[in-house]
């Protein structure tokens, strides 16, 4: 198969993948999130996508049911799971409408897995998954592997993703970015573009992308860091930081938020209390809408018109 990249950060590449890729990304995965003859996997992602594609080779493997829709809607969405869905994969922008759809209810009990990944989740998103018990699977997965490499079990809301089986996790200390070994990478290895950290027990931890890190002034500014803290701002729904070219500094970050009319100055002392003063954006712009892909992530690189 041929799966085009999400290109959020620049234009998308074409990626190969093998049936063993394939086959065993979906066994390791249903090895994680258990098999049931009944299930029913709701796909609002796009087909040509892996995060979509991946969805039906399980279910075609498994023998279980595909529920296809057109496209994303949470209405839709929870009037699907009411009648009957056990699965569903979202990004965290869609787990959210989702909630707020349905007003922070509880899921009915049939509903056995909410595969959640594409992006980290915020802070608040995560409470208002944990005050309802929702069961949530964090995962975190690229193009290269065939869809996820490390996901929790349901119900797990732990940023520390245990990998799947048939994946090795490592991290380069020379570059700072994650590793994959095993079957599910080609060749074997695969060295990500993703930063983070590999526990004692071998579990992930996520923290960005490394062509997403701001450097000002010599000092590296982690754009997900600031962009929890303003997350949980009760007035911005929303957030994406990237870097924006300082003759001073090489770069300095701006924020582009959604939500409510905030005065910057109040945004800045919030960020303040949390950080340090050198990763507090310099300008904090309030937008209808982030830019997204058909998978929901952040188109980053348009909110950089100066890198085009």
């Amino acid at each position: 198969a041929l799966i085009a990249t999400s290109g959020t950060t620049g234009t998308a590449s074409v990626v190969p993948l093998t049936t063993q890729q394939l086959l065993l990304s979906a066994f390791g995965s249903t090895i994680r999130l258990g098999h049931v003859h009944s299930d029913r996997w709701l796909c609002c992602l796009p087909l040509h996508h892996v995060g979509g594609l991946s969805i039906v080779f399980r279910c075609a493997w498994l023998g279980t049911c595909v529920e296809l829709h057109e496209r994303f809607d949470a209405a839709e969405v929870n009037a699907s799971i009411e009648l009957g869905v056990t699965q569903i994969s979202v990004v965290p922008t869609m787990l959210e409408r989702i909630l707020d759809d349905r007003a922070d209810a509880r899921f009915p009990p049939h509903l056995r897995v909410i595969l959640t990944g594409g992006a980290g989740m915020s802070d608040t998103l995560v409470e208002r998954c944990r005050a309802i018990y929702a069961p949530v699977s964090r995962s975190w997965g690229m193009t290269e592997a065939a869809s996820q490499v490390a996901t929790t079990a349901p119900g797990d809301l732990s940023p520390e993703m245990p990998p799947l089986p048939f994946a090795r996790v490592g991290l380069d200390p020379s570059e700072g970015v994650l590793t994959v070994r095993g079957a599910l990478v080609k060749n074997g290895f695969l060295a990500t573009r993703d930063a983070g950290r590999v526990t004692h027990e071998g579990r992930v931890v996520v923290t960005g992308r490394r062509d997403d890190v701001i450097v000002s002034g010599g000092e590296n500014i982690d754009p997900s860091e600031v962009e929890s803290v303003l997350s949980v701002h009760p007035g911005v729904r929303e957030v994406a930081v990237v870097g924006r070219p300082s003759a001073e500094w090489g770069e300095r970050p701006v924020a582009f938020y959604v939500g409510d009319p905030v005065d910057p100055d109040e945004l800045k002392m919030w960020c303040r209390g949390s950080l340090a003063g050198f990763k507090v954006p310099d300008h904090f712009h309030r937008v209808s809408e982030l830019p997204r892909t058909a998978l929901g992530k952040v188109k980053r690189r348009q909110l950089q018109p100066e890198r085009r």
